[in-house]
């Protein structure tokens, strides 16, 4: 029987990097990351600034070299151009003063640099040539992994294509050269194939030997291990219309179209090639699966890709991702889970413009209840336990049976700064179903405002007790107030509760809402969509065209968040203990961390969407402050 460590590393260590090929492949991404360090803060002469709208329209031009069973690549337009873009710009500064990246860029920025120098210096080149020859136009990165499960069978490739055919030569002949040096090289041979001329250079290090195939052919320069590869490779670039190329692949050619044209990197997964890796992972892991991975096995057994693109523009960097699969073919319990997540989200058409934490979805929370039954929950006398104290308070109805069972799937919440004495205003809300036509139970909504109002009653009962400086409180009192379409209720007046806080619940029509104060909850009931989160712009700028009604989206304002945590730390404090369990120290360590992520940017939007064909997501960090009106 294996060790929890031991399956963690079996279900999830498919493959792993031969040494001495990533050694080379690592040299060039640092090679890149060098040049943009070097060159950082100097325009090179004689070319335009660099700008976030300038990165060419991507092509397949190196996706064609590419043979179509990979299991993984990244294609990348104008590497150093968009390196540059990226450490010239506010992001980068900001990501530098990251505490979890100052040290390391302390330590490593001035040395990357020097590389980068020194190697320019060995072709016989400024770093300004290396950036607009070498680095200035695309490159692409394969990954097949292993069949079997043996680490040292994964095999890479990496294409570079250069703005000129010497400097690849120049690029080839310096490794090599390097590698003697250093003696690594065991053995050198001038090979070809499909009239096409290739290198094998076989290094030896600490005893262990490596074959690395390169080639530099017209402007393209490429890199692997596998000589089957590399004569694959070849004799796609000798018959640019055969078959057997990635970009003819039709899984391929459909996920383009899924992604951002101006991508300035795109990710390009193929399930079926990661199938026996995966295989071994679920034989390795055994029963000890836990819900989220089987999800997402099950889901990538009948995938047709995953693919991901990553945008820099001058003040945002957006990341869009789409998984496709076929969701008829999904397991009976997963297409139900699924399917409770699907629809547009509307609730964001509910939150106020200045909201600094938002989330609008759709979670059937019926559904998700009845799979939960049926799957057999641990604890069953704790259930138990809390069915029949919530018979009490429910008119006697069944807490999972008829009343969860109705509610969603429109749920959301949000969170902002309050001018009252409670600084923060809390409301959610959350969609409840009609019963089927002859259900003699009364509806849902009904049933939770007499519930919460019998047990805010029963807390006024109790007497108004004495304020510290000897003043009398505000008696405990029930109120309710008309609202267009339904009652708001809310308490006053609670012993131990924060001045300002008062439990609030509203009824309107099918949908039910609770908050911190009952102006915070009749403002989410009177805000309409012109006026709302859900019209602002800068939600608008960071979510992708191919996501336009989202079944899922996470907003936040970090600007006020920040600025909310520093003023009344004592109150999130507090809050952490009291959702999370921890101690104080544990809390404002942990409060400190989301802090200091929250100063990388001022907005951040997240969103997602089924739909028949796959899930689509998108993550989108921009430093445009939202233009919403503050207290």
């Amino acid at each position: 029987m294996t060790t929890d460590r031991q399956t963690r590393l079996a279900r999830w260590q498919l493959w792993r990097r031969r040494p001495a090929l990533c050694a080379a492949i690592g040299c060039w991404l640092a090679l890149a990351a060098g040049v943009a360090v070097a060159q950082q803060g100097v325009q090179p002469a004689g070319r335009p600034p660099v700008r976030g709208g300038a990165v060419p329209a991507h092509t397949a031009r190196l996706a064609s070299l590419v043979p179509d069973d990979v299991g993984l690549l990244i294609e990348v337009e104008n590497l150093g151009g968009n390196a540059q873009l990226f450490l010239r710009g506010p992001f980068y500064r900001r990501f530098e003063q990251f505490p979890p990246v100052a040290g390391w860029h302390r330590e490593n920025a001035n040395r990357l640099g020097q590389i980068a120098e020194q190697i320019a210096r060995q072709l016989g080149m400024t770093t300004d040539e290396l950036w607009s020859k070498l680095l200035g136009q695309q490159a692409a990165l394969g990954v097949w992994p292993s069949s079997t499960g043996v680490a040292s069978e994964s095999r890479m490739l990496l294409l570079v294509e250069a703005g000129d055919d010497g400097v690849l030569d120049r690029v080839v002949q310096s490794f090599c050269q390097a590698q003697q040096r250093v003696g690594d090289i065991a053995e050198a041979k001038e090979l070809a194939h499909a009239g096409l001329g290739y290198q094998l250079r076989v290094l030896r290090r600490e005893g262990v030997e490596m074959h690395i195939y390169l080639a530099a052919v017209g402007k393209i320069g490429i890199l692997t291990g596998s000589e089957e590869i590399m004569q694959r490779v070849l004799e796609l670039y000798a018959a640019p219309q055969s078959p057997g190329g990635l970009a003819q692949l039709p899984a391929y050619q459909a996920s383009q179209l899924r992604l951002q044209p101006q991508a300035a990197a795109r990710m390009f997964v193929n399930p079926r090639a990661w199938g026996p890796a995966i295989g071994l992972a679920l034989e390795a892991a055994g029963d000890e699966l836990g819900l989220i991975e089987t999800i997402f096995l099950e889901t990538w057994k009948i995938a047709d890709y995953w693919a991901s693109s990553a945008e820099i523009r001058a003040d945002s960097f957006v990341v869009e991702s789409f998984f496709s699969f076929d969701r008829a073919r999904l397991p009976a319990p997963l297409r139900q889970l699924e399917e409770g997540l699907t629809g547009k989200a509307s609730f964001l058409e509910r939150v106020p413009p200045d909201a600094a934490l938002a989330f609008a979805g759709r979670i059937d929370i019926g559904r998700l209840s009845r799979m939960f039954l049926a799957g057999g929950a641990a604890g069953e006398q704790n259930l138990a336990q809390v069915r029949d104290l919530a018979k009490g308070l429910l008119l006697g109805l069944d807490l999972f049976d008829d009343v969860l069972v109705n509610l969603g799937p429109e749920v959301g919440m949000y969170l902002k700064s309050s001018p009252q004495e409670f600084p923060i205003e809390l409301v959610f809300g959350v969609e409840a179903q009609s019963r089927p036509a002859g259900d003699k139970r009364p509806p849902v909504t009904k049933v939770l405002d007499l519930a919460l109002r019998s047990a805010m009653q029963v807390l006024a009962g109790q007497p108004p007790t004495a304020e510290p400086d000897g003043a009398a409180s505000i008696p405990t009192q029930v109120k309710v107030e008309p609202v267009e379409g339904g009652t708001l209720t809310y308490l006053q007046g609670v012993p131990g509760m924060p001045a300002g806080f008062d439990l609030s619940y509203a009824v309107v029509g099918n949908y039910f809402f609770g908050g911190t104060s009952p102006a915070g909850v009749r403002r989410a009931i009177e805000t309409e969509q012109p006026a709302s989160l859900a019209a602002s712009p800068r939600v608008r700028a960071l979510l992708s065209p191919r996501i336009t009604e989202p079944s899922q989206l996470v907003y936040v304002d970090c600007r006020v968040l920040r600025g909310l945590m520093k003023e009344h730390p004592e109150l999130f404090r507090n809050l952490v203990q009291l959702t999370r369990g921890l101690d104080a120290e544990t809390a404002d360590r942990g409060l400190k961390q989301l802090a200091d992520l929250l100063e990388l940017a001022e907005t951040v939007v997240f969103a997602g969407k089924f739909d028949d064909a796959g899930l689509a997501f998108s993550f989108g960090l921009s430093l445009e402050e939202a233009a919403t009106p503050r207290n």
